[in-house]
């Protein structure tokens, strides 16, 4: 079975430059009189050169030339000069990925100005972040997807050492905010921190643990090709509390409280111009809601192939169909 899962997964990797041609060739063969959508307006998307983000403004721009037949360009920008940019001139016209929190100040500029909207939710998850287990220990254990019952982890397995608990690089803020959580779930004496030197060794390490099925707990965020490739398994941390979050960010909170992690608002944001002049746009935005798990997939895709993020929106396109045409306006579809 392992040989099959692996033969069909590189057959469709393989056939990602072909079917470039068929769907995203298409979009570049266009000519700009069979863009009858949009009031005729160019629509500019902003790639902000993630990697997430870069996909989903290639797979935007794609299905809006070829399904709603307006003339969709994808710019480069980064997520500050975007903002600024939609406040003063109402361009991009697109943002598939604006993380709002992290550019609060910008933002709160342009709803005020009446520049721009947050028309839909960029992914179906808004929670970016956690503790995650690998699947074996889910499949072991099923208790241990909730954070309550971490602490029977070294009984369960029987170990003579404490698990490993595996955070964040020191310098990183969740360094500070993983320990801290620790301490508010009552795990700190659960297991052994272990303090990676950097991304590279804290990927590292989680990918031992997990290829090896050793029991363990670690931090991580998504959307990320990783995410995929282990198949990790979400740890149950409960309700999210503003406040005790807040508190758990600080290395002098002293009033520990249980927390989840924030929620992350991660919207598709749009000028304000479409409203009149591109109204086909709003229920499209509106419904693009990408699959945080279809993402991760991508993005492995990517990587195992050293994919363009417009070659990997392409294979989103080809192989996922039921999701995008789903985004469609209905009289599209």
């Amino acid at each position: 079975m392992k040989i099959a899962l692996f033969t069909v997964r590189h057959l469709l990797v393989m056939c990602l430059a072909f079917c470039t041609l068929l769907f995203g060739g298409y979009v570049l063969a266009q000519d700009a009189t069979e863009f009858t959508g949009c009031g005729g307006k160019q629509i500019v998307i902003a790639d902000l050169q993630w990697p997430s983000a870069s996909v989903l403004a290639h797979a935007h721009a794609q299905i809006i030339a070829t399904q709603l037949k307006c003339n969709a360009s994808v710019v480069r920008a980064d997520i500050e000069s975007a903002a600024t940019t939609l406040k003063t001139a109402q361009t991009p016209t697109l943002i598939p990925e604006m993380w709002v929190s992290r550019v609060a100040d910008k933002w709160n500029q342009v709803i005020e100005a009446r520049a721009g909207l947050a028309a839909g939710k960029s992914y179906d998850v808004a929670v970016f972040e956690g503790w995650y287990v690998a699947p074996k220990v889910v499949e072991d254990f099923p208790a241990l997807k909730l954070v309550g019952n971490l602490k029977d982890m070294q009984a369960l397995y029987q170990l003579e050492e404490k698990p490993e608990f595996i955070t964040c690089p020191a310098s990183w803020a969740c360094s500070i905010l993983n320990e801290n959580m620790l301490k508010a779930f009552g795990l700190s004496a659960a297991f052994k921190v272990v303090v990676p030197e950097n991304r590279l060794d804290m990927d590292r390490r989680i990918g031992a643990a997990v290829s090896s099925n050793r029991p363990t707990v670690f931090y991580y965020w998504q959307p990320n090709a990783l995410a995929h490739d282990l198949g990790m398994r979400a740890v149950d941390l409960g309700g999210h509390s503003n406040d005790a979050f807040t508190c758990m960010g600080n290395k002098g909170c002293a009033d520990f409280q249980p927390t989840g992690f924030a929620n992350e608002q991660v919207v598709l944001a749009l000028a304000d111009w479409v409203r009149g002049d591109a109204p086909e746009l709003l229920p499209y935005a509106r419904k693009a809601n990408m699959p945080m798990k279809v993402m991760d997939e991508l993005l492995s895709v990517q990587v195992e192939g050293q994919f363009t993020a417009e070659q990997v929106a392409t294979y989103f396109i080809v192989n996922y169909p039921e999701i995008w045409q789903a985004w469609l306006p209905v009289n599209t579809q």
